[in-house]
C-alpha cells in the first residue's frame, strides 16, 4: 500500500509540475502575442518592416510592415521573383544585382530605390540586406525595408528649388 501511495504522490507531483509548466507557457504565449502586437504597431508607425530569404529553400518571408509598404494583403503568396516585380524597370536591375552579390559573394548591401505598390503608386524605399552563412555558403539573406518616400520627395523638391534659384541668379547676372 505504501508503494501505491508513493507512486500516486509522485504522479500527482508530476501532474502539478506539468500544470505549472503549462501555465508558464500560456503566460509566455500571452507576452509573445503582446510583443508581436507592439512590433506590428511600431512597424506601422515607422513605415518599416523586416524580411528574410531562405536561399536554400527559396522561401521569402515578410513582416506585416513590408506587406504594408508594398500595399499587399498579408496572405499574399511570396517569391523573390514576385517581390522583384514590384520594382520598376529602372531599379529592378539594381535590386537583382545586389541580391545576387549577397547570395553568391556574401556581400551585405544598402540601397534606396523606387517601387510600384500593388495599386500602382510609386514609393521610395531603403532596403538593406545582411547575409548568414553556414560552412562558407550563404544560407539566408535578411534585412529591413523602410518607406522613405516623404524624405525622397523633400529632397527632390529641395533640388528643384535650388535649381530654380540658380536659374534666377544666372539670369540676373546677364
Amino acid at each position: 500500500l505504501y508503494a501505491e501511495i508513493n507512486a500516486a504522490l509522485k504522479y500527482a507531483k508530476q501532474l502539478n509540475e506539468a500544470y505549472q509548466l503549462n501555465q508558464e507557457l500560456i503566460a509566455m504565449h500571452g507576452k509573445l502575442h503582446d510583443m508581436q502586437g507592439l512590433n506590428e504597431a511600431a512597424e506601422s508607425i515607422a513605415a518599416v518592416g523586416g524580411w528574410e530569404w531562405d536561399v536554400e529553400k527559396q522561401q521569402l518571408t515578410w513582416t506585416s510592415g513590408v506587406y504594408d509598404i508594398f500595399g499587399l494583403p498579408q496572405d499574399t503568396s511570396l517569391s523573390v521573383e514576385k517581390a522583384i516585380s514590384y520594382y520598376p524597370d529602372e531599379s529592378r536591375q539594381r535590386i537583382t544585382e545586389v541580391l545576387n552579390r549577397a547570395m553568391y559573394e556574401g556581400e551585405d548591401y544598402e540601397v534606396s530605390l523606387p517601387i510600384k505598390r500593388a495599386g500602382g503608386e510609386k514609393r521610395w524605399i531603403r532596403t538593406n540586406g545582411r547575409v548568414k552563412k553556414s560552412q562558407g555558403q550563404v544560407t539566408h539573406v535578411y534585412g529591413a525595408i523602410s518607406d522613405i518616400t516623404e524624405h525622397q520627395n523633400a529632397l527632390e523638391n529641395s533640388q528643384e528649388s535650388n535649381q530654380f534659384i540658380r536659374n534666377i541668379l544666372d539670369n540676373l547676372s546677364d
